[in-house]
């Protein structure tokens, strides 16, 4: 699973602001992170002319593609593991808690790998729920830790906050907590 090339097709009008950012926020949880939009230099093919994001959507972008090369090293380990199991490195939660029924309909979260909980802001919304299946988790955030299961209800998600958050217990939290702080 991965998303599109972040900027969709060539062939389309360049995105907006919040929506290449939050673009990029989402693939930078993904095993693979590769554009056709970037933030410097694009012009839209729409109408041929230049697109001006401004400063802090580079940075943004920026600060996406790095937090991605980070957890390289935690991506490569699902890549090895998967190689041995067939598990999916990017999945659902009820693929590693199949007890808990509030995952089976949430579809705007998702785990990379078994130690990491991505549930990035895909709306124009200020905040969103989160659910966090059983365990204890780490909000990257907020530098918090959180008993689940539980629903964090109205999380702010400023354009500057990628929601995600590591399972203590789970294989590669370590790695993941140092790739994510």
């Amino acid at each position: 699973m991965e998303t599109d090339m972040i900027g969709g097709s060539g062939g389309q009008p360049a995105p907006a602001k919040e929506v290449l950012v939050r673009w990029a926020q989402s693939a930078s949880y993904m095993p693979l992170m590769y554009a056709s939009t970037s933030p410097v230099d694009t012009t839209d093919v729409a109408t041929g002319q230049k697109v001006d994001y401004d400063q802090q959507t580079v940075d943004l972008c920026r600060e996406s593609v790095a937090r991605h090369e980070r957890l390289a090293p935690y991506i490569w380990d699902q890549v090895r593991h998967t190689l041995r199991t067939g598990d999916p490195i990017v999945r659902p939660l009820f693929f590693d808690y199949p007890q808990d029924k509030a995952s089976y309909t949430i579809s705007d979260e998702w785990l990379l790998g078994p130690a990491v909980l991505a549930a990035p802001n895909l709306t124009a919304s200020a905040s969103r729920d989160i659910h966090l299946p059983p365990g204890t988790w780490y909000d990257v955030n907020r530098g918090r830790t959180i008993k689940g299961p539980v629903t964090l209800a109205s999380y702010a998600t400023p354009l500057t906050v990628t929601p995600a958050f590591v399972n203590l217990r789970a294989k590669g939290a370590r790695e993941a907590l140092s790739a994510l702080r």
